[in-house]
């Protein structure tokens, strides 16, 4: 507890994270920082120029948060680019 000029006593329960910014297509700023890096460092070249583990040590995370981040950003892409959006030329 901590006590205030006026004799207030106040006790802190929780403190609340400032809510993440969805940038184009609802990613998160890791989810996009991660699927830019994968891309420029060759991830998605074929044949790959970068590993999943290089990844994760140039973005200073584990290999499996770098693969979550790429895997929901992928689902948040392909949802909101093609199925969100259908063309209106293919039927499913």
């Amino acid at each position: 507890m901590a006590t205030h000029r006026a004799g207030v006593r106040c006790r802190t329960s929780s403190v609340a994270r400032e809510p993440r910014r969805p940038t184009r297509f609802g990613l998160t700023d890791r989810q996009h920082h991660t699927l830019v890096t994968a891309f420029r460092q060759g991830y998605y070249s074929v044949p790959r120029d970068s590993d999943i583990r290089e990844l994760s040590n140039t973005l200073g995370v584990t290999h499996q948060a770098t693969s979550q981040r790429l895997r929901r950003g992928h689902e948040r892409l392909i949802r909101r680019a093609l199925v969100e959006q259908p063309s209106p030329s293919l039927p499913y």
